[in-house]
């Protein structure tokens, strides 16, 4: 065993003291559910980091595939790279098509922001649709557990002194393998309210697994909360929220939803930043409008804060995008570790089963250069299996000489000890094709 792994196993032990066993999160039996439904509950994929997108044609491209994604502001700029070395080698199997947001081609040489439609398989992109002009974007994407229905949410809107944020369009997104018009996009009547008004105040969304529903993760400023849409309707289904002078002073004390089976959602509270976190489950069929009464704690993480508040590269911390699967059963979130021996940090992807959350098990591990002083921003899941055994993890090293920094942003299928870097081209390709009027299921 590495020094690097007898670190990580060492800080896997002192994290594990310090969390509370919860009760378990009880599902309905199997055969209480119809057999097409059990089939899509396979895969789903979550939280793209802040990218910086270049105004030319080529941008850094997000997966969204089988996806629940944080949304995340842009802005046209290009980033400096850094060098990283991931470790391992084989393959994982991991969804096929994904969305994201690139970056396409206008005259005059400006950049427009799109969406983009790619195949993770062949590392080509399907198809792309340009959102309006705009230099900032609020953006959140997620899909269905057939890989081949996407829901998008994006916000584009100018920098400026006077910055407004713009209004939240939605949009379907659907592929069809082999056809004439494999990428197909129709625009969503998603209901206005509060909470899906304005872009900067959409957080997270979820898709269910069969595509028919929708949740959305909100922060007004005021109030955090989270509402279930019908995706055919677009009518709001049931909202449950909180007032933020009762939640932790942080930007976002909710967020990572997920879908567990047709009825629950689970989403993440975070209860002290680095500290305390929970996962909770709601069901939505509930008749409340409390987020946090009317839900359920099915997972909790505790970590002693460090003598005097000051947070260093060994200290131990909450682990970063926490969600529950798609079979309810495991809590999948990512983190870092350094080994003071080596003086090397790793990226660090992390499964803990509900049943036993002080057992957490290592499902892949990225150990950075000695010149890497740190991860921009932290480091995350993007996409995990329903049993929480593989996913795609994304991190962004940097290196700091002086008055400079770098970051290089990283993702790769991960799972029993083995890393495939992803890396989609997305130049070129077609224009998706708009199918006009409502979504055809």
């Amino acid at each position: 065993m590495s020094q690097v792994e007898d670190a990580i196993r060492a800080s896997l032990r002192s994290e594990a003291a310090r969390l509370r066993e919860v009760r378990y999160l009880r599902l309905p039996p199997e055969a209480a559910h119809p057999a097409p439904h059990r089939a899509l509950r396979a895969s789903r994929l979550r939280l793209p980091r802040a990218w910086l997108a270049p105004a030319a044609v080529a941008a850094a491209i997000v997966l969204v595939a089988a996806a629940l994604v944080t949304v995340r502001a842009l802005e046209n700029s290009s980033a400096a790279p850094a060098s990283s070395t991931l470790g391992g080698g084989g393959t994982v199997a991991a969804p096929r098509y994904y969305v994201g947001i690139g970056s396409v081609s206008r005259p005059g040489g400006h950049g427009n922001y799109a969406i983009v439609a790619g195949d993770a398989q062949t590392g080509k992109r399907v198809g792309y649709y340009t959102l309006p002009a705009g230099n900032r974007l609020s953006w959140a994407a997620s899909g269905a557990a057939d890989d081949r229905t996407f829901v998008v949410s994006a916000a584009v809107f100018k920098y400026g002194p006077h910055t407004v944020a713009g209004p939240v369009r939605w949009y379907l997104v659907r592929i069809f393998p082999g056809s004439a018009d494999p990428v197909r996009v129709t625009p969503l009547a998603i209901q206005a309210t509060s909470v899906t008004s304005t872009g900067t105040d959409v957080i997270s969304i979820a898709l269910s697994a069969d595509g028919t529903q929708l949740a959305v993760v909100s922060n007004t400023g005021s109030s955090v909360g989270l509402a279930v849409f019908s995706v055919a309707t677009g009518k709001l289904r049931h909202s449950w929220s909180i007032a933020m002078r009762d939640v932790p002073r942080v930007d976002t004390p909710v967020t990572d939803p997920s879908w567990v089976g047709d009825e629950t959602v689970g989403f993440a509270f975070i209860g002290t930043p680095n500290v305390r976190e929970e996962v909770r489950t709601l069901d939505v069929s509930s008749a409340g409008s409390d987020l946090l009464a009317d839900s359920h704690v099915v997972w909790v993480q505790y970590v002693h804060p460090p003598a005097g508040g000051k947070y260093g590269k060994s200290t131990p911390r909450t682990c970063d995008t926490p969600f529950l699967t798609g079979d309810g059963q495991t809590v999948v979130c990512a983190t870092s570790s350094y080994s003071a021996t080596d003086k090397r940090l790793s990226a660090v992807w992390l499964a803990y089963p509900v049943a036993t959350p002080a057992r957490p098990r290592v499902i892949g591990s990225v150990t950075e250069p000695r010149q890497v002083t740190g991860f921009d921003g932290p480091n995350i899941v993007q996409w995990a299996n329903s049993s929480g055994t593989e996913v795609i993890g994304a991190w962004n090293p940097e290196v700091t000489t002086g008055r400079s920094v770098s970051v290089t942003s990283h993702q790769a299928f991960i799972g029993h000890g083995r890393f495939r870097p992803f890396a989609p081209e997305i130049t070129g390709g077609p224009p998706l094709f708009i199918p006009p009027g409502p979504p055809a299921w």
